[in-house]
């Protein structure tokens, strides 16, 4: 979270827009699925990751470049 925060703050000061991690236990859907129902979850809090049906309103965040 860390790592993503300072990088958000160089896009900022860089002239862009960006929205940091928030600090709060809060999970962010990844891009990859774990089978046709779920998808990977993340939190980048603590780390913490787990598979979650995709129907749950979790928020999407990009964190790296493709």
């Amino acid at each position: 979270k860390n790592y993503i925060n300072a990088t958000i703050d160089k896009i900022i000061t860089g002239g862009g827009t960006a929205t940091k991690l928030k600090n709060s236990y809060l999970y962010y859907w990844s891009s990859s699925q774990s089978n046709g129902y779920n998808a990977w979850v993340q939190r980048f809090e603590d780390g913490y990751q787990v598979t979650g049906i995709k129907d749950v309103p979790y928020s999407v965040r990009a964190v790296r470049d493709f």
